[in-house]
């Protein structure tokens, strides 16, 4: 393996993000905060990242499958150790709050998930507030992602970089070359921010602070808010309906959307897995709506159920987040709903997490496809998507991610036994297992939408944080590192 070439790489992103704090830090200094916190970290951020490009200088920019592995994860790891020194740096006036907790907080932002460890929100500094928001705006699209638009030196090694990075089961180019791929995807990632953000701003519900964190964090899927109370605290039947639009559309596949820019509207309305997410999000909302209605707000109008249903099954599928509505208050029927929908996720190639439409789909043919091979043994059935026939290969690698995907989340409920005792419930620890590798935010109980995770201890805000990453990276581009033939020449 070339370390220099990864350190190369390495430091030019640290140096990316070091000049990113500038921008939280004039906010700063504007409202005359802190803002030596963020200078500070600039300052150590970006000598950090000067030395590596320096000590690397001479490497050779050659990229295999085991560089672009070891440099997207040691890109997060590091991106995320010193993201957190705004935290740790800063007097935030909240209780208890230690460079664990800025791990947490950070991770959480970067890789979109949204679980917080802040218990009073509304008394942080607002540049901090803004940096929490800016964490999972650069985490949405991807950080390599975003170094391949601006710094495209690694050439066709770049492809590499691009594949362990970006989320879905389809890690097909959009384009020829790697650096239009990112562009386009970054081109369509800014445009849709913009206009979300002046959707919000226009409301005249939201200033021009909360308009762009919130811009941030919809488009991003990550659903950090700016208050406590989260979305439900604005009020607002236009916010609402602004933040369900731009989350659907960030949970759709973006190379849909550049069809969508290029006029092929009938390749995006044919799209097998576009169909099959709207499909699953109308029965889902038909169905928690009418359980809310009749057992958890019976005497409330339908109109005010299926706003409050439509916002959080919109927020929950998409992974973003936000909350308007306690729904650990609602029935166990709609419980078993709004888990399945965490796990299931969005559609691949977007902003959001959990295990992705396209991959149940393939789950649910290959099902099919062994039932018919029961009866028709001699006959020969091949798994297609949009009439297309599926490789075996991605078949395989399919089945193997869902079967990480359960492991981890048994581990998880295991691991959190042992660090928190029996202190929790099994459907809590269930709750935040899939909520953090699924990179969704709320849990059920102790930790669901009106609660954070504060209240758990400093090994189990270390073990969440990894499965928050795991879960971004979707386990094979961070497993593949721990296993020995990775190393071996």
């Amino acid at each position: 393996m070339r370390l220099l070439s990864v350190a190369q790489v390495v430091g030019r992103l640290l140096i990316v993000l070091a000049f990113i704090f500038l921008v939280p830090a004039w906010l700063a200094y504007s409202l005359a905060e802190d803002y030596m916190a963020f200078l500070e970290a600039f300052l150590m951020t970006f000598s950090l990242g000067l030395f590596l490009k320096i000590y690397s200088n001479k490497a050779e920019m050659h990229f295999t499958h085991k560089e672009a592995f070891a440099t997207v994860f040691l890109s997060w790891i590091l991106l995320t150790i010193f993201g957190s020194f705004p935290y740790a740096l800063m007097e935030l006036g909240v209780d208890n709050f230690r460079f664990p907790d800025a791990i947490f907080e950070t991770i959480s932002g970067f890789t979109t998930t949204g679980s917080s460890v802040i218990r009073h929100i509304e008394s942080m500094p607002k540049s901090l507030l803004l940096w929490r928001s800016m964490t999972q705006w650069i985490g949405g699209m991807g950080i390599i992602v975003l170094f391949l638009a601006i710094l495209p030196m690694l050439g066709a090694g770049g492809f590499q970089l691009y594949r362990a990075e970006i989320p879905g089961p389809s890690k097909d180019k959009l384009s020829p070359k790697t650096k239009h791929t990112a562009t386009y995807l970054w081109v369509i990632y800014i445009g849709l921010t913009c206009l979300c953000f002046i959707s919000l701003y226009l409301t005249g519900d939201m200033n021009w602070f909360d308009a762009i964190c919130h811009a941030f964090t919809t488009v991003s899927t990550g659903g950090y808010s700016t208050k406590d109370a989260s979305v439900k605290a604005f009020d607002s039947w236009s916010i609402e309906t602004i933040i369900i639009l731009f989350m659907f559309v960030s949970s759709c596949n973006f190379g849909l959307l550049i069809l969508l820019m290029k006029g092929k509207v009938k390749n995006v309305i044919q799209n097998s897995e576009l169909r099959t997410y709207l499909f699953l999000i109308t029965i889902v909302i038909i169905f928690i709506t009418l359980q809310h209605h009749w057992f958890v707000e019976p005497e409330s109008a339908w109109i005010e159920s299926f706003r409050k249903t439509t916002f959080q099954v919109m927020t929950l599928i998409s992974s973003t987040g936000f909350s308007t509505d306690d729904f650990d208050l609602w029935t166990p029927l709609c419980h078993v709903f709004i888990i399945i929908i965490m796990i299931t996720g969005g559609c691949a190639g977007s902003t959001s997490g959990g295990l992705k439409i396209f991959r149940f789909m393939v789950m649910i043919k290959m099902t099919m496809k062994e039932v018919k091979k029961m009866i028709h043994p001699r006959a020969i059935y091949n798994v297609k998507a949009d009439k297309t026939d599926l490789k075996d290969d991605l078949i395989l690698i399919i089945l193997g991610f869902v079967v990480l995907y359960a492991s981890f989340v048994f581990l998880s409920m295991i691991l959190l036994l042992s660090f928190e005792g029996h202190q929790y419930s099994l459907i809590s620890l269930l709750g935040v297992s899939v909520s953090c590798i699924s990179n969704i935010g709320p849990g059920f109980m102790e930790f669901g939408p009106t609660d954070n995770f504060y209240l758990f201890s400093d090994a189990s805000k270390y073990w969440l944080s990894f499965l928050m990453l795991l879960g971004r990276l979707e386990f094979y581009s961070a497993l593949v590192l721990f296993h020995p033939d990775f190393w071996k020449r």
